[in-house]
């Protein structure tokens, strides 16, 4: 739930894409990364090995799978955690 909240946010109030190109020090990502959501919303604990923290964004994981969620289109050969997360259309 947390992440469609994230994916969300910038469409509902566009000061959000701000805050999130502060957060990933980059003023062209205006949307969520994975890499962002992962640190975001993994528990600091034990367990949080950035394997488990990616499974969310998985292609099998339930927001892919069920379409609530999509990676958006990132540069040829960028990292599977740069991708930016959004609703689906």
């Amino acid at each position: 739930m947390d992440v469609l909240l994230f994916a969300l946010a910038p469409d509902l109030d566009p000061r959000y894409e701000l805050q999130y190109s502060y957060l990933q020090d980059d003023v062209t990502r205006k949307r969520p990364t994975v890499h962002l959501l992962a640190r975001l919303l993994s528990d600091s604990g034990e367990g949080s090995d950035p394997v488990t923290r990616l499974a969310p964004f998985a292609r099998d994981a339930t927001l892919r799978r069920e379409g609530l969620v999509t990676l958006a289109y990132a540069e040829r050969g960028a990292p599977f955690a740069s991708k930016p997360v959004a609703l689906s259309p």
